[in-house]
C-alpha cells in the first residue's frame, strides 16, 4: 500500500502555507536559454485559486501537513532539467551513467542512455528507433564515462528536432561553446498536433531510498483553467489513469454534462451500475453474501498479535470454537457456490484440513491486501480433504503428431526481424545525412502500417520493453475474463479460444467470448472422453473449420457438467465468430512444427539461443495479443500459487497443460540480477493466482534441463479487419501524457546498470517477487561538476520553488526557504493504517520508494510527493492510500472503506464514483485512487 504524503501548499514569501492545493513560485526549472548567462532570479509568488469554476465545492486538496519531512528529498536528484526560455525544448544535466526519458507531449518519446551515449526515439512508445549515437564525429570527446557529467538539450523548431550533447570531464572544466557540442537534427513529418507539454522522468537510487521524479512543463494554454486544474490535481496525486480521475472528479462535483470540461474526455462507454452498488448486495445470492461475510470473519480470527505487536497466523492447536465453527460454515457455503465441480467430485475437508490448506495459501500470499484475499479465499480447493489433488482433472493436453521438415538450425532467419505486418516498424527514423539533417521521424508511418495489418493497442501498455494489456481497462483484450475449465481436461480448448479472441481484438473487433462447450462437444470422441481425455489446439482449429461455425459463449454457455453432450446444431439466432475466417497454409518456418493454421516452436530447439525463442514470442504477442504455451503442472502449479510473485520454474519433456502467454515485463531477482518474466493466463478461474494470471521467469533456473515453456503455439488465420474505426484518444492526452502502471516500474528497471543491479546482491534488498525495486549507495545531492555549459543560463527574474534542486551554475533565488517549505508525513493524509494481513519483515518491504511529481507552468511550480509503503504498490493500477478526506481523523476510515469495497467497484468504469456510494456520510474522495 502506498502512503500519500501531503505536499500541496500555497507558498508566498514569508507564508506558512494553507489548505490549498499548490506550491507556487518562480523557478529555475523553466530557465535554460542557449543564449543567456546564469542569473539569479526573483522571489516566490503566490498562485491561489483551488476552486473549480462552475462548482460550489472546491476540488479536494490535502490538509496542511506537518513539517517533519525535509525538502532535501527533492534536492537529492542527480539529474536536473529546465525548460528552455522560448518554451521550445528542455535542457537536462547530470552525471554520466544515468538514464532518463523526455516526452514532447503528445507526439515524441526520447529515451536517453548516457552510459551508452545513445538515444532511442519514436512516436510515444511506438516503433522506437534503433539506438542512435549522440556523438556526431568519430573523434568527438563527448563520450560519457564514470566521473563525468553531461548536458543534453532537445528542442523543436517548426518541423525540426535538434539534439545537443556535451560531456564534461571533471568539475569546473566546462569551458566550451555550442560548436564543441555534438548536434543531431531530424525532420519531423506528419505532425498531427503541436506539442503542448514536455515531460522529464528520472530515477535516483540513494541509500535506502528510491526517488522517482516526473516533471510536466506545461506549454499550451488551450485548456480552460478550470478544466486544467482538475487534470493537474490528478497528475500531482499520482493517478495512473488521468482521464478516469478527471471524469470521476467531474461527476463527483456534479458538473453539468454540457460543461466544456467534458470535451477533453471520452463519453462513458457503458451504462454504469455504480448507482446501485450500495444496494447490490441485497439483490445478490444470499449464499454469496454469507460467504463473503464468513471469509471476512475468518481473516479477522485466523491472525493473532505477538509480543512485538505483529500479526501472525494462529497455530492449529490455538484455534478456538469460534474459528472452528466459522471454517465449517465457510466450507458449507463454498460447496453451495462452487460450480467448477471441485467439491462435488472431491471429499470435503474437516476444519483441521481446511485450516491447514488455508494457512498454506496465506503464508504464500502474506503481502496481499484484504480485498485480494477476499477473492482468493473463494477457491474451492481450500475446502478439499486432499487439496494437492485439485489439479488432477484440470489439465488436458495431448501433443499433436507433427514432425520437423528439415528446417532446423536456421533460427537467425526469423527471430530478429519483425514481419511486414508488424505494428512495430523499425524504419521510422531513416538516416539521410542531406543538408545537415541526420534523419527523418515519420509520426504517421506506424499508423499506416496498422491500417494494413493488425489493430493497434496503446503502446504505453504494450511495447518492446513490457506488455500488460490486462491493465488497459478500455481495450478489447482487458474485457476477456479469466475462465474456469472446471473438473474437465479441457485446457486445450480454453487456451485456444483465448488466443483466437485476442487475435480478434487485434483486428479491431469488440470482445466476444466464444463457446468452449461447442468445441468440447463437437470433438470426435466418445461422450465419456470429451471431459476426461485431453487434446490440443490443432484439433480446436480442425473442429471449428470443419463445422465452419463457432458460436458465442452466451449462445452455448460452458459448464463442465454438460461436457459430453452431442454436438449441437447451430440455431438461427446464434452468432458465428468463424464467418469469413480461413486457415492459412503453413510456411514451414525454421525450427517450427507446422500444419494448416498452426505453428509451434519447441524451446528445446533454442538451447543456447533462448533470446531467439523469446523474440518469437514477443513478436507474436505484439501482433496477436497472445500465444498458446504448453507446460507441465506437476510440482509447479497448485491451488495456492501466488500469481503476484515471479516464479522461476523448470519444465518437462512431457507437458500436460495448455495456457496463454499474454505479456511480459522486467524484474530484479533475489541475486540482484536483471531478469524478465512472462505474464501467463490460466483457465482455473479468477480466484486462482492473480485473478487467473501468474508470472514466470523467461529463462528459469540455470540447472533446468527444459524451459518451463515446452512449446509456444500461434494460429495463422486470415481474418478480415473490422470496418469499425479506432476510437479517438481523449483530447486530454494531448496535454497530459498517458501512462500505465508498468511505465514507472520499467523506468526504474532501466535506470539500473548491470553493475548496479549486481551490487544489490549482498544487500538483501531484493526478493524474487520484487519486480522493480532495489537501491545502491549513490551519494546524495547533486554531483560536483554537473553544471550548465556557458551559454546555457537562467532567464532573468526566475527563482526556484522551495525544495526544488538545481544543478550548480544555475542561478536561483536566495529567498527559497521559509517555514512553509517544510514537508510533512504526519498529517491525516500521510498516516498509515493497519493492514488486514501482516507485512513481511524482509528489508525489501521496508524500502522507501518516493515519487516526486512537479507541474511547471507560467513560472510557477506545483508539486506533490508520494511515498510507497511497500514494493508492490508502484506496479498496481490502483492504490487505496490515495483516498482523501477533508475531515480530520477520517483518512484511515476512507482507506479502509476503499480496500473493503474495492472488489465491488473495480470493474466499474469509474471506480472512484462507485466507492463514494458506500460513503454514506460523504466523508471521502476516491477519484485519485
Amino acid at each position: 500500500m502506498r502512503s500519500c504524503i501531503s505536499l500541496l501548499l500555497t507558498i508566498s514569501p514569508g507564508s506558512t502555507g494553507n489548505s490549498s492545493t499548490t506550491i507556487s513560485s518562480s523557478n529555475s526549472e523553466r530557465s535554460a536559454s542557449p543564449s543567456e548567462s546564469p542569473s539569479s532570479g526573483g522571489q516566490a509568488t503566490s498562485n491561489g485559486g483551488s476552486n473549480l469554476v462552475g462548482s460550489s465545492t472546491a476540488v479536494p486538496s490535502n490538509p496542511q501537513p506537518s513539517q517533519d519531512v525535509s525538502t532535501s528529498i527533492a534536492n537529492k536528484a542527480k539529474i536536473q532539467s529546465a525548460l528552455l526560455t522560448d518554451s521550445n525544448g528542455v535542457m537536462v544535466t547530470g552525471p554520466c551513467n544515468e538514464i532518463f526519458q523526455v516526452f514532447f507531449v503528445p507526439n515524441i518519446f526520447i529515451n536517453v542512455q548516457t552510459d551508452k551515449n545513445t538515444v532511442e526515439m519514436g512516436n510515444k512508445f511506438k516503433s522506437l528507433s534503433n539506438s542512435i549515437t549522440l556523438k556526431t564525429f568519430e573523434y568527438s570527446k563527448n563520450e560519457c564515462a564514470g566521473g563525468k557529467t553531461f548536458k543534453f538539450v532537445a528542442l523543436i523548431q517548426e518541423n525540426k528536432l535538434t539534439l545537443k550533447w556535451k560531456v564534461y570531464d571533471a568539475p569546473n572544466q566546462n569551458k566550451t561553446t555550442d560548436d564543441m557540442a555534438d548536434i543531431k537534427r531530424y525532420i519531423i513529418r506528419n505532425v498531427l498536433s503541436p506539442f503542448t507539454a514536455i515531460q522529464v522522468h528520472t530515477v535516483l537510487k540513494h541509500n535506502d531510498e528510491v526517488i522517482m521524479e516526473s516533471k510536466n512543463y506545461s506549454i499550451s494554454k488551450a485548456v480552460p483553467e478550470k478544466c486544467n486544474f482538475i487534470a493537474s490535481e490528478c497528475f500531482l496525486h499520482g493517478s495512473i489513469f488521468i482521464e478516469k480521475c478527471y471524469k470521476c472528479t467531474l461527476k463527483a462535483k456534479n458538473i453539468d454534462a454540457n460543461d466544456e470540461c467534458y470535451n477533453y474526455v471520452q463519453k462513458l462507454t457503458s451504462v454504469s451500475t455504480e448507482g446501485n452498488a450500495v444496494t447490490q448486495a441485497a439483490d445478490d445470492n444470499t449464499n454469496e453474501v454469507e460467504l463473503t461475510e464468513s471469509i471476512n470473519n475468518i481473516l479477522d480470527l485466523i491472525y493473532k498479535v505477538d509480543v512485538n505487536n505483529n500479526k501472525e497466523l494462529v497455530k492449529m492447536e490455538e484455534m478456538d470454537n469460534t474459528l472452528i465453527g466459522e471454517l465449517m460454515k465457510y466450507c458449507k457455503l463454498l460447496k453451495q457456490e462452487d460450480v467448477s465441480g471441485t467439491l462435488e467430485n472431491h471429499e470435503l475437508a474437516n476444519h483441521v484440513e481446511t485450516c491447514s490448506n488455508l494457512t498454506k495459501l496465506l503464508e504464500k500470499h502474506n503481502e496481499e491486501k484484504k480485498s485480494s484475499l477476499l477473492y482468493k479465499l473463494k477457491n474451492p480447493a481450500i475446502c478439499m480433504k486432499y487439496a494437492e489433488n485439485w489439479i488432477t482433472n484440470k489439465t488436458g493436453l495431448v501433443l499433436p503428431n507433427l514432425s520437423y521438415k528439415n528446417n532446423e538450425n536456421k533460427i537467425q532467419l526469423q527471430t530478429t526481424k519483425v514481419s511486414e505486418t508488424s505494428s512495430v516498424n523499425q524504419n521510422n527514423i531513416k538516416d539521410t545525412f542531406n543538408d545537415g539533417i541526420d534523419g527523418v521521424i515519420d509520426l504517421e508511418a506506424v499508423e499506416q502500417d496498422n491500417k494494413q495489418s493488425y489493430y493497434f493497442t496503446d503502446s504505453m501498455f504494450c511495447n518492446d520493453e513490457y506488455c500488460d494489456r490486462w491493465k488497459d481497462k478500455n481495450t478489447c483484450i482487458s474485457k476477456i475474463e479469466a475462465q474456469d475449465q472446471g473438473n474437465c481436461a479441457t485446457s486445450w480448448i480454453f487456451a485456444s479460444k483465448l488466443h483466437l479472441e485476442t487475435i480478434r481484438c487485434m483486428k479491431g473487433y469488440e470482445h466476444a467470448s466464444s463457446s468452449a462447450l461447442y468445441v468440447a462437444n463437437c470433438a470426435n470422441k466418445e461422450a465419456k472422453d470429451k471431459c476426461h481425455v485431453g487434446s490440443n489446439p490443432l484439433e480446436f482449429l480442425k473442429i471449428i473449420d470443419e463445422n465452419k461455425f463457432l458460436p458465442l459463449e452466451v449462445n452455448l454457455p460452458y459448464s463442465y457438467a454438460k461436457v459430453g453432450n452431442a454436438c449441437p446444431n447451430p440455431q438461427n439466432h446464434w452468432t458465428n465468430l468463424w464467418a469469413n475466417v480461413e486457415l492459412l497454409d503453413s510456411k514451414d518456418e525454421p525450427n517450427s512444427l507446422g500444419a494448416k493454421g498452426y505453428t509451434a516452436y519447441e524451446s528445446d530447439k533454442f538451447k543456447g539461443n533462448m533470446d531467439a525463442f523469446i523474440g518469437i514470442i514477443k513478436k507474436e504477442i505484439l501482433l496477436k495479443g497472445s500465444v498458446i504455451a504448453y507446460v507441465k503442472t506437476k510440482n509447479a502449479m497448485g491451488y495456492d500459487l501466488n500469481g503476484k510473485k515471479v516464479l522461476s520454474l523448470c519444465g518437462d519433456k512431457h507437458p500436460d497443460h495448455a495456457v496463454n502467454i499474454t505479456g511480459y515485463g522486467n524484474y530484479i531477482n533475489s541475486k540482484g540480477e536483471k531478469k524478465s518474466y512472462w505474464i501467463v493466463r490460466n483457465s482455473w478461474g479468477k480466484y486462482w493466482g492473480d485473478e487467473g494470471n501468474f508470472m514466470v521467469d523467461m529463462h528459469g533456473p540455470e540447472q533446468c534441463e527444459h524451459n518451463f515453456m515446452h512449446s509456444v503455439v500461434m494460429f495463422n488465420i486470415d481474418m478480415p479487419l473490422t470496418n469499425v474505426n479506432k476510437k479517438k484518444e481523449a483530447e486530454l492526452y494531448n496535454y497530459y501524457l498517458k501512462t500505465s502502471p508498468d511505465f514507472y516500474s520499467n523506468l526504474y528497471f532501466n535506470s539500473l546498470s548491470a553493475e548496479k543491479a549486481n551490487d544489490l546482491n549482498n544487500k538483501n534488498v531484493i526478493t524474487a517477487n520484487s519486480v522493480i525495486y532495489g537501491s545502491d549507495n549513490s551519494a546524495s545531492g547533486t554531483q560536483p561538476g554537473v553544471g550548465v555549459a556557458p551559454g546555457v543560463g537562467v532567464a532573468p527574474g526566475v527563482g526556484v520553488a522551495p525544495g526544488v534542486g538545481v544543478a550548480p551554475g544555475v542561478g536561483v533565488s536566495s529567498n527559497t526557504g521559509g517555514p512553509g517549505a517544510e514537508v510533512g508525513t504526519n498529517g491525516s493524509q500521510g498516516s498509515e493504517i493497519e493492514k488486514a494481513v501482516p507485512d513481511s519483515t524482509s528489508p525489501v518491504n521496508n524500502k522507501k520508494i518516493v515519487h516526486i511529481l512537479k507541474l511547471i507552468k507560467d513560472d510557477h511550480v506545483k508539486w506533490n510527493l508520494i511515498k510507497y509503503k511497500n514494493k508492490d504498490s508502484i506496479n498496481e493500477d490502483h492504490d487505496c492510500s490515495r483516498s482523501y478526506s477533508p475531515k480530520e481523523g477520517k483518512y484511515e476510515y476512507c482507506v479502509k472503506l476503499c480496500d473493503d469495497k474495492w472488489n465491488d467497484c473495480k470493474d466499474e468504469e469509474l471506480p472512484g464514483n462507485c466507492l463514494s456510494k458506500f460513503d454514506t456520510a460523504n466523508e471521502c474522495f476516491f477519484c485519485y485512487v
